[in-house]
């Protein structure tokens, strides 16, 4: 959940419509970059979460069930 709320936050500075264009997209020469900034933003933080819980190697693994 916490990736998704981070890269909706920063995929909405990256979006590019008629009603609203963000600031990175602005900067980017009008290019709408959401989906794909989105996209790889998610994945980091996801990833970066991921590996924070995992466990030491050699240390206890959890209990499966």
């Amino acid at each position: 959940m916490t990736a998704l709320v981070v890269a909706t936050a920063v995929a909405s500075q990256c979006v590019n419509t008629s009603m609203y264009t963000g600031p990175i997209a602005r900067a980017a020469g009008d290019t709408d970059l959401a989906l794909p900034v989105g996209i790889l933003v998610s994945a980091a933080v996801y990833v970066a979460m991921m590996r924070s819980r995992r466990p030491a190697a050699g240390g206890p693994t959890p209990a499966s069930g």
